[in-house]
């Protein structure tokens, strides 16, 4: 399933959730209370700049700025370069937010206007050592005797795990190296995750692209990081709760801000134009109609543009989940695979298993003969390059 997707959607997809990033995270850095879908968000954000509470927004201001800067200081000066701009906001922010006293309810007058500041501008954590285990809930299994609890679950599980498959997709794709992920092994941890933390009151989650992509900006090399990245969490949440509600909300919503522009950034419009019109027309389309509605209807809405550009480009209609194939073999150790009417993302799964069948499962050196079909896409020749560096590694 994981294989379906096309690549300019899934960039897409990845474009939008780092616009819906900025757009939730924003009213959070200036001290704004918000909710709404994203275009709404982004819609009002001249309105949260006026609304701004000034002490709020200047932690959250400036922590921007420190993240926006800090990578041009550190390739400069080579003192910095082991440090991350996350640790520079902490730094500075913490102190800040105990300049403006925010652990305590209080106002305060500014141009003849009032403004509240207290903890509520903090990171919400338990008031001592261990406190977390206070918030242990067991589940009451008596629901399941209701068939809308089924329900629930079998929503969950559907749309947790193409979110699942889609962010493992997305996160393939930003490695630097190219790597794939074995999507049936994040399905197993994925579903063994949920089902543990569900027995002590936790909510169900997904494959998480915003915390691979700042492992990835921050050097991260293996999954171990990912890991690493879980137990420094819950070893702080266990042991410093206390300094960790000293940090303000503005600072964080402002490591993710930067984030989701990174995500989000210029240079993925002219990276998708310079491959082709219409694969910007398919990324295009794929972020708005995340931003309008949701990531699977969202990322199916761009599927549906590219499946009707292909037909436009003339690719047969029953060959948009068919493979029409011809093996060949050449001698005992090279075999020909001669592709006909199209190659496109769509009929990609059987064209795959039959090059790794021959290659991977046999051993033998596979020639693609792509001159006999009338149409071959970008996902799949993207996808073709990937599978030469795997026959290569293997």
């Amino acid at each position: 399933l994981g294989e379906f997707f096309p690549v300019s959607a899934v960039h897409g997809m990845l474009a939008a959730i780092g616009v819906i990033i900025i757009a939730k995270q924003i009213p959070v850095a200036l001290g704004v209370s918000a909710k709404g879908e994203p275009l709404e968000l982004l819609k009002d954000i001249p309105q949260f700049v006026a609304e701004a509470n000034p002490a709020i927004a200047a932690i959250g201001v400036v922590s921007i700025l420190i993240m926006f800067l800090w990578p041009l200081v550190r390739k400069r000066v080579a003192i910095f370069k082991a440090i991350p701009a996350p640790m520079v906001v902490l730094a500075v922010a913490i102190p800040m937010g105990m300049g403006f006293d925010l652990l305590h309810e209080h106002s305060y007058v500014l141009q003849g206007h009032k403004y509240q500041l207290g903890d509520q501008y903090l990171v919400s954590m338990p008031d001592r050592v261990f406190g977390m285990f206070d918030e242990v809930t067991l589940p009451d299994f008596s629901a399941l005797k209701q068939p809308v609890a089924w329900k629930w679950v079998f929503m969950f599980f559907i749309i947790g795990s193409l979110e699942s498959i889609l962010s493992a997709k997305a996160v393939d794709i930003i490695d630097p190296w190219k790597r794939k992920s074995s999507m049936d092994r994040d399905m197993l941890a994925v579903g063994i995750g949920n089902f543990c933390s569900a027995l002590v009151g936790g909510l169900p989650v997904i494959s998480e692209i915003v915390r691979s992509k700042a492992n990835i900006d921050n050097g991260a090399r293996t999954r171990f990081a990912d890991m690493w990245h879980g137990v420094f969490l819950l070893v702080c949440v266990a042991l410093i709760p206390t300094f960790l509600h000293r940090i303000p909300l503005a600072s964080l919503a402002a490591m993710l801000v930067y984030t989701g522009f990174r995500l989000a950034h210029p240079s993925e419009f002219m990276h998708v134009y310079h491959i082709g019109r219409e694969q910007l027309a398919i990324f295009v389309t794929t972020l708005v109609a995340v931003l309008a509605t949701d990531l699977l209807v969202g990322i199916a809405i761009g599927i549906a543009l590219k499946m009707v550009i292909h037909v436009m480009n003339g690719v047969p209609l029953r060959s948009l989940f068919k493979t029409y194939l011809d093996v060949e073999q050449q001698d005992a150790e090279t075999c020909v695979i001669r592709a006909h009417q199209s190659a496109v993302f769509s009929n990609w799964i059987p064209f795959r298993r039959q090059i790794e069948d021959l290659g991977l499962t046999q051993r033998q050196n596979v020639i693609l003969d792509l001159s006999g079909t009338r149409f071959v896409d970008h996902t799949v020749m993207n996808k073709l390059h990937n599978m030469q560096r795997d026959f290569e590694q293997e």
